[in-house]
């Protein structure tokens, strides 16, 4: 029976009794990924030699690939990363089911309607079952955090995978919120890397700001516990000094400042919705400081732009500023050390974002030009060349079909026609349709001497270091 070896294994690889080279003699592998994690939360592996296993796993795994590629002649080896991290994410949704259905036995686990109160007195007097299924859970959050700093874990697709799941929560009294509202703190960092990423994640938390906002404010009163929660911070880190507020400004407050900054109050005292804020708010404020980019005004809808399921709601249409209820400057802070110095930082940003958002607007196109019919006037190149631009991005380059073939980006990228809308000198392309009569009347040479300024910067467009992109070529 190969269960007590596997047994006895684990329970030498826990703890200190053999050595790592003397357990690699014989290492039991296994066909499904999901049996190691449950294997190594079984006997509480510490995470250095959880990823020790998981390496030595991969090598095994890989020479099998390799081995099965060589007889079936193929040159392709799967990504072990994307593997591990399907299998992850997959026994993390798992046991939070578990936890849904320990919590409200007799709702339906997808139902939303569950409260925080539930899972907050399960925490205060666990049953057995309860605490095991949320041991499950902390340890493997924790390996999670531990393979995705040792490079184990593909990065965008398991920050992918949070956002799918935070996506899905539609109230604020979801249990599931307080289970990854920690866990978008801890991978802030990773998420400011990227744009598209910290785009999504921060609508998803100023809307959820502003519906915890509306939720107390609508209240007669809420629940605190004043105590309860100053006995897990510091004495000196009360709700006034969390929110520090700038006393200089505050004689000036309007009457829904003075509001507002009493609901957060009311929200920082009430220990069910406290860590909620706190969170939600530390993540808006990173993104603000860290990737400010992610935070400006566009007009246009993500779902032409990219065919997956975070991106079929038009979240990128707007600002996710235009959903929080005030500054991100204005909304409370964990550290009270450096609180101001920091409070100018995201002040900064906050300038920055608002010039660039005006400039978004503009089409980040300042000069005023008068109505001209000549091709080669300033305004007409800009603005074809911000056409171009904007064809590009909205072009996918990664789905090859009758309605979106690469013809028909050339044929708007190249429409030689005057940049002409009524009374303005810029305007779209489906516009220019209209003059396509006066090409009859152009020479080559007044058409290639048209296109040059298109020409160059599709050149420097594709060989730029700026931009990334394995279609890039193609252009």
């Amino acid at each position: 029976n190969k269960k007590p070896y596997v047994e006895g294994w684990f329970k030498d690889l826990a703890s200190n009794t053999k050595s790592l080279a003397h357990l690699s003699k014989k290492v039991p592998f296994f066909n499904k990924k999901e049996e190691i994690f449950v294997w190594l939360y079984e006997y509480s592996v510490p995470m250095i030699k959880a990823q020790w296993f998981l390496k030595v796993s991969n090598a095994h795994q890989m020479a099998i690939s390799e081995s099965n590629n060589k007889s079936k002649k193929r040159n392709q080896i799967p990504d072990p990363s994307q593997e591990w991290t399907a299998s992850l994410c997959k026994t993390l949704k798992e046991t939070y089911m578990k936890i849904m259905e320990a919590t409200n036995p007799n709702s339906n686990v997808n139902n939303s309607s569950n409260t925080f109160s539930s899972l907050n007195n399960s925490l205060n007097s666990p049953p057995v079952k309860i605490k095991e299924i949320l041991n499950q859970w902390e340890y493997y959050t924790r390996l999670a955090r531990s393979l995705f700093e040792e490079g184990l874990l593909d990065r965008h697709d398991f920050l992918f995978w949070l956002l799918e799941l935070f996506e899905k929560i539609k109230s604020i009294d979801d249990p599931l919120l307080t289970l990854i509202a920690p866990m978008f703190v801890q991978y802030v960092n990773e998420f400011t890397q990227s744009e598209f990423l910290s785009r999504h994640l921060a609508f998803h938390c100023a809307r959820k700001i502003s519906q915890l906002v509306a939720h107390i404010s609508s209240e007669p009163g809420v629940d605190t516990d004043k105590e309860n929660v100053n006995d897990h911070k510091d004495p000196d880190k009360s709700s006034s000094s969390i929110l520090n507020t700038n006393p200089k400004s505050s004689s000036n407050e309007s009457s829904n400042s003075v509001m507002l900054m009493s609901c957060f109050k009311d929200i920082i005292a009430c220990s069910k919705y406290r860590e909620l804020l706190l969170s939600l708010s530390c993540v808006i404020q990173v993104i603000t400081i860290e990737c400010p980019t992610a935070m400006v005004w566009h007009n246009f809808d993500s779902s032409s732009f990219f065919d997956n399921s975070i991106s079929k709601t038009p979240l990128l249409h707007g600002s996710p500023l235009d959903y929080l209820p005030c500054e991100p400057s204005n909304l409370p802070i964990v550290s009270t050390e450096n609180v101001e110095h920091l409070r100018k930082r995201l002040r900064n940003s906050e300038n920055l974002i608002r010039h660039r958002c005006a400039n978004s607007e503009k089409k980040w196109f300042f000069k005023t030009f008068e109505a001209v019919s000549s091709p080669d006037s300033v305004g007409n190149v800009v603005n074809r060349l911000l056409d171009v631009l904007d064809s590009i991005d909205k072009h996918l380059f990664d789905k090859v079909t009758s309605s979106n073939p690469l013809d028909s980006l050339y044929n708007i990228i190249f429409n030689p026609t005057i940049h002409f809308d009524g009374d303005n000198s810029y305007g779209s392309y489906g516009e220019r349709n209209r003059n396509n009569s006066s090409m009859t009347n152009k020479s080559i040479q007044e058409i290639i001497n048209e296109d040059v300024s298109i020409v160059k910067l599709l050149c420097e467009w594709a060989v730029t270091n700026k931009r990334l992109g394995e279609y890039r070529s193609r252009i």
